[in-house]
């Protein structure tokens, strides 16, 4: 894969400046998977409002929304976590999740947190099963 890319070797696509893109396409694919093996019945959307304030991926499900920021980072970084309480509002019954390669899970506020990656789909099982 890394020569398709034109990289000059696979630590490129972990650590190289385009790291964070080849981490978020890799989440969003594991997403269209996960739905489709699953069947699951949940939308997927990309998120740009008009003053450019984006969010990598929201998922919507009977009126719930499940929102996350992919970062290919072990550090969680304020800016990120401010962009997503001022988006956060936009959207009723709205959870949001910080998601990377964050050792360190935790509560944010009510209703954001920071997880690793490989929890996301645990969240969407708790999230989206019938009551």
């Amino acid at each position: 894969m890394a020569c398709i890319l034109k990289c000059q070797d696979p630590n490129s696509i972990e650590s190289g400046s385009l790291s964070g893109q080849f981490f978020e396409t890799f989440i969003i694919n594991e997403f269209i998977k996960y739905r489709n093996n699953r069947q699951a019945n949940f939308e997927m959307y990309f998120y740009r409002d008009s003053n450019n304030n984006e969010l990598d991926l929201v998922l919507e499900f009977s009126g719930k929304f499940l929102i996350f920021e992919i970062k290919a980072s072990q550090t969680v970084q304020y800016d990120h976590v401010r962009k997503m309480k001022k988006i956060l509002p936009d959207f009723m019954n709205a959870k949001a999740y910080l998601t990377g390669f964050y050792q360190d899970e935790r509560q944010i506020d009510e209703n954001i947190a920071v997880l690793h990656w490989r929890s996301i789909f645990s969240v969407v099982d708790e999230s989206f099963k019938p009551k």
